[in-house]
């Protein structure tokens, strides 16, 4: 089902309903008496309607997405294993970014879209580690990490010197459990900048700071500065 008006009541208070869990971007809308509310309450209805026909459209698309993932995962797995490649070769599955989906009202990303935000539906992803015999099964780092420490970490794991210009750390202290730290991430993006080859087209950035439990998001448009502190561990 999908999203409907109903009536709570003989006093005309009339209630948003979600039937199929539209996420937390969806808010549910609670209208006052009368007429007036009455008319409210089905304008805002429309409203809700609409978007969650576009939450439900990329919802769907990302799930598409995902089955696709899969499959050519199997597909990989399959003909490294023809190959006899498995037991001996570093895999590291990461992504470059998440996506929002309503959860603070919009869907997309920064570099794609007009509008985003630094929330960690966007900055937290996946990255995982497979090497059999060196990188311990079952192991799971739950402290913070960056993605410029993936590189360091695949030359460590290849015995490669680690070339000093390089910004991130290995992560092998962590991984083999003999070191274990929160590490500060700095993210940056900026709106619809994806393929736009003039900079000055490109007027809105915003930056961030995340620590285990503190986000500092600050927000440059035009010129304009603007600063938000999140409190993580609340």
């Amino acid at each position: 089902g999908g999203t409907h008006v109903k009536r709570t009541g003989d006093i005309g208070a009339f209630r948003v309903v979600s039937e199929s869990g539209i996420a937390a971007g969806v808010r549910r809308i609670e209208a006052l008496t009368g007429e007036g509310a009455r008319r409210h309450a089905v304008e805002e209805s429309a409203v809700l309607n609409r978007v969650a026909a576009v939450y439900r459209t990329n919802v769907g698309a990302i799930e598409s997405k995902a089955k696709q993932m899969q499959i050519r995962t199997r597909e990989f797995e399959r003909k490294i294993d023809e190959l006899e490649l498995t037991d001996n070769n570093l895999i590291v599955f990461c992504a470059d970014h998440g996506e929002e989906l309503l959860e603070h009202g919009f869907i997309g990303h920064a570099s794609t879209a007009k509008r985003a935000q630094m929330f960690d539906e966007i900055v937290h992803v996946p990255l995982i580690f497979y090497l059999p015999g060196v990188i311990p099964k079952g192991v799971e780092v739950s402290e913070q990490v960056r993605t410029i420490d993936i590189m360091p970490t695949i030359f460590d794991l290849l015995g490669a010197e680690i070339p000093p210009y390089m910004q991130g750390r290995s992560l092998m202290p962590m991984i083999t459990q003999d070191q274990r730290e929160e590490r500060t991430a700095i993210v940056s993006s900026s709106y619809a900048g994806y393929k736009e080859e003039d900079p000055d087209n490109i007027t809105h950035y915003m930056r961030a700071v995340r620590t285990k439990d503190w986000k500092l998001i600050k927000d440059i448009d035009k010129g304009v500065e603007t600063f938000s502190l999140y409190d993580l561990s609340n």
